[in-house]
């Protein structure tokens, strides 16, 4: 955008001054200055507001785009039972959709990570998460899984489950601070991953091998 904007500013100036020029008889010299200069400073300011409004509009693409439903979301609807039952509320942070699980016992409102950019931002550049708040990451099908730390800045509890809804691995991890991060692979492939503050899952009494699946009222 800079190198298309540089290219037409150069042909407006260039056509302004040659119409100052043939009309220079009618105004000085001092005065032809001024007058370039303010155009100059118009059109930079139009290129501004111009680059602006597109990065707002861009910013809105993203967030109409964000996927707010599934085919898992769907049967879990059907039959009133799995491991979320969906809301039809945003979150006021990522803007993606919001759920409830029980885990635990307790109720945890989850952010619900359907697409693949959702998955790969993550919870990145968050500097914090209420005790009673996660995502969940809600995968097509069935695979091997392995989640990093890059660009996160809050220690986090990863819990891998199955598409029964058992936990085949919980594993806590802390922010990357290096360049290199290392990678956290599940022990047993998974459909979905649950992130939660670290050390809610020894709270809630989590482990290997409990169900995370429900029946909702």
């Amino acid at each position: 955008m800079t190198a298309f904007y540089s290219v037409k500013m150069k042909r407006w100036l260039k056509v302004l001054i040659g119409t100052m020029r043939r009309t220079k008889h009618n105004m000085g010299l001092s005065e032809m200055q001024k007058s370039i200069k303010l155009w100059k400073r118009t059109l930079l300011l139009t290129v501004v507001g111009s680059l602006g409004l597109l990065t707002v509009t861009n910013n809105l693409a993203i967030g109409q785009q964000a996927v707010t439903q599934s085919p898992d979301l769907v049967t879990f609807q059907q039959n009133r039972a799995g491991i979320v039952k969906p809301s039809f509320g945003l979150s006021p942070i990522s803007g993606l959709r919001e759920g409830e699980m029980i885990v635990g016992g307790q109720p945890i409102l989850v952010e619900l990570a359907l697409d693949g950019y959702a998955q790969a931002k993550g919870l990145m550049y968050r500097e914090s998460m209420p005790e009673d708040r996660g995502m969940l990451f809600m995968f097509p099908s069935t695979q091997p899984l392995s989640f990093w730390m890059k660009n996160t800045l809050i220690p986090l509890d990863i819990i891998y489950i199955a598409e029964n809804g058992e936990i085949v691995d919980i594993v806590t991890a802390e922010p990357c601070k290096s360049a290199h991060c290392p990678s956290y692979p599940s022990k047993a492939p998974g459909k979905y991953v649950l992130e939660l503050n670290a050390g809610m899952a020894e709270k809630l009494g989590l482990q290997a091998g409990d169900n995370l699946n429900r029946q909702w009222n």
